[in-house]
């Protein structure tokens, strides 16, 4: 069953940090099965919740999704990627 992990960026505070981890991550997401499914500013239809950005993407399955984070492949992308931003992740099963 598909997974999807919801990127919420709610901070940038250092671009070119960001903008390095935006060029390496896509073929460490591809390795893990990940396709990018959306990219953009969020259209909050209701409630008070504004990220600056959303990323949906989409894993064969929760425990892809859960390699793909977990794995020495993206550990030093998560950590350029924390040293100059705030995002939050969340993985959902689809249906």
């Amino acid at each position: 069953m598909a997974a999807y992990l919801v990127v919420e960026v709610n901070e940038i505070s250092d671009q070119a940090l960001v903008g390095q981890y935006a060029e390496q991550v896509p073929p460490v997401v591809e390795r893990y099965g990940g396709r990018y499914i959306a990219r953009g500013p969020a259209a909050v239809l209701e409630g008070d919740h504004q990220p600056m950005m959303l990323v949906l993407l989409e894993f064969p399955s929760m425990e892809q999704l859960q390699a793909f984070y977990a794995s020495d492949d993206y550990a030093p992308l998560k950590a350029l990627r924390q040293r100059g931003s705030n995002f939050n992740f969340l993985g959902v099963d689809g249906l």
